[in-house]
């Protein structure tokens, strides 16, 4: 079961209201917008396990994870904001669903069953351009046996 609750899903994790905190990122060593730009200033343990696994990768990390132990980086975009230097001009997605639901598996058997999990609200739907409705669907089919936190800032 998801629970929507109003605040910043960082704070959460920092201040014990959660265990974990999840979010979506590129594969770019990128953490330079949105919640992960907070992460990275706020959570600098998290950006650092982002690029060891970044720096270790022999071939691509979409679908994958990296982890500092608390805040769980899922790489379910290749490249970062709404349109890349590969891509056109015209808006383009840059989520991967069957990546984030490789991530997610992943991230659903490294976290304790029982758990609970801090996402941000529309969480690879804000600027990787996926659809909110079908990552909150994803949650809650892999994380059923997790509590999910969706948080919505104020």
């Amino acid at each position: 079961m998801i629970n929507f609750k109003l605040g910043n899903a960082v704070s959460a994790l920092l201040e014990g209201e959660v265990e974990y905190l999840m979010h979506c990122c590129n594969c770019r060593n990128n953490f330079g917008s949105g919640i992960a730009k907070e992460i990275m200033e706020r959570i600098p343990s998290a950006y650092e396990a982002d690029t060891v696994h970044y720096r270790r990768a022999t071939s691509s990390i979409l679908g994958s994870v990296s982890t500092d132990g608390s805040v769980l980086n899922l790489y379910g975009q290749d490249y970062f904001g709404r349109k890349s230097s590969i891509m056109n001009d015209n808006f383009s997605r840059q989520l991967s669903y069957v990546a984030l639901v490789e991530a997610m598996l992943e991230a659903s058997r490294y976290v304790p069953k029982g758990s609970t999990i801090a996402v941000p609200y529309l969480m690879g739907s804000d600027r990787a351009g996926g659809k909110w409705e079908i990552v909150l669907t994803l949650l809650e089919e892999i994380f059923i046996d997790h509590k999910v936190i969706v948080y919505k800032l104020q």
